[in-house]
């Protein structure tokens, strides 16, 4: 007698994580005031959410109303809802429901047509990115210690004109 199984019901029965949680951008695009402004930051690895959207996501600002007025912040999924970025190390002490949920993080000018209006300024944000690598678990009522969580500083420059 055969069985036949996916990689993914052994990795899951073995209880393996597969590859690391990692966010896959190094860096952000120079923006310039006048002109559209997108980017995307992608994670890969680790254990995906199984409903809508691979993993949950929280954002750091140095300046959240200046990070706020200028740049539109959202998770790519079917319902692409808006993420409000937290000031500096608050992603890691808010309950798990304060993260959203999606597959990316979108970054656009908040502009007519994702334009940027801004004098020549830099947006420091930290991106953190987790996973589900506690799935069988209720949800917590902080974070939970078992999911794998990680992080990347950015820095989005804007030219003046």
């Amino acid at each position: 007698m055969v069985a036949v199984v996916t990689l993914e019901e052994l990795r899951q029965k073995l209880q393996c994580q597969g590859f690391p949680l990692r966010i896959v951008n190094t860096d952000l695009p120079v923006g310039a005031n006048g002109a559209p402004y997108n980017a995307n930051i992608v994670a890969e690895g680790g254990v995906p959410v199984a409903a809508v959207g691979k993993y949950r996501w929280c954002v750091e600002a140095t300046d959240t109303v200046a990070l706020g007025t200028t740049f539109d912040l959202a998770v790519t999924n079917n319902a692409s809802p808006t993420v409000t970025a937290k000031p500096v190390n608050m992603c890691l002490t808010t309950a798990e429901s304060g993260w959203v949920q999606g597959d990316s993080l979108g970054i656009k000018g908040k502009g007519v047509g994702g334009y940027v209006t801004s004098a020549a300024q830099t947006y420091g944000l930290t991106i953190f990115v987790r996973d589900n690598q506690n799935a069988d678990a209720p949800p917590p009522v902080a974070n939970d210690p078992d999911d794998n969580i990680v992080s990347r500083r950015f820095v989005i420059g804007i030219n003046g004109s």
